[in-house]
C-alpha cells in the first residue's frame, strides 16, 4: 500500500511538473493572456494564450477574488449558486469550506473569464487545495501544451451545472 502511495505521489507531481501545494506559486504574468470574444457558441468572453506556447503542466494562475465563510455565500447567494463563485470544501477536520466569488472584475484575476468544455476537450485542470498552508486555494494548470491564440477552458464539473440548472 505505500508503494502504491508513493507510485501514485510520483506520478501526479511529474504529471503536472509543480510544486507542492504547500509552497508559493508564481503565476504566469498577466500579458501572457489576454480576454476576448469567446469562441465559443454562447459563452461571452474567453481567455487567450497571447505567447507562443505554454507547455504542459505549467502552472497558469489561482482563482481569486473575494473569500466569503459558508454564512457570508449564503447571504449573497441565497440559492445557493454563484456563476463565478469556486467552493474549496474543507478537508474533514479542518471546519467549513472556503468560497472564493470572482464575479467582480475589480476583485477576482483571469481564471474567471475561463470558459468550461468536457475535460476531454479542456487545456487547462484545476486543483483545489484542503488542507496545508494553502488551504482555501484554487490553482490552474494547462493541461498539454497551449498554443498562442487558443482560448483557454477546463472543465466546470456535474455540480457546478447541477446548481445552476436549479436556479
Amino acid at each position: 500500500q505505500t508503494v502504491l502511495s508513493l507510485s501514485i505521489a510520483t506520478v501526479a507531481a511529474s504529471a503536472f511538473n509543480t510544486l507542492s501545494f504547500n509552497e508559493y506559486k508564481s503565476s504566469l504574468p498577466k500579458s501572457t493572456f489576454q480576454v476576448k470574444v469567446s469562441l465559443l457558441e454562447g459563452a461571452g468572453n474567453g481567455l487567450f494564450s497571447t505567447v507562443h506556447k505554454i507547455p504542459s503542466g505549467t502552472f497558469l494562475f489561482s482563482y481569486e477574488g473575494e473569500r466569503l465563510d459558508e454564512d457570508e455565500y449564503f447571504e449573497r447567494y441565497p440559492n445557493g449558486q454563484g456563476r463565478y463563485v469556486a467552493t474549496i470544501p474543507a478537508a474533514p477536520w479542518s471546519g467549513n469550506p472556503t468560497f472564493i466569488d470572482g464575479a467582480d472584475p475589480s476583485k477576482s484575476g483571469l481564471a474567471r473569464f475561463m470558459n468550461s468544455m468536457p475535460k476531454a476537450d479542456a487545456n487547462v485542470v484545476w486543483r483545489k487545495q484542503r488542507f496545508g498552508p494553502q488551504a482555501g486555494n484554487m490553482y490552474f494548470y494547462a493541461s498539454c501544451n497551449i498554443e498562442a491564440g487558443e482560448e483557454l477552458c477546463f472543465e466546470y464539473g456535474e455540480q457546478y451545472w447541477g446548481a445552476v440548472r436549479d436556479v
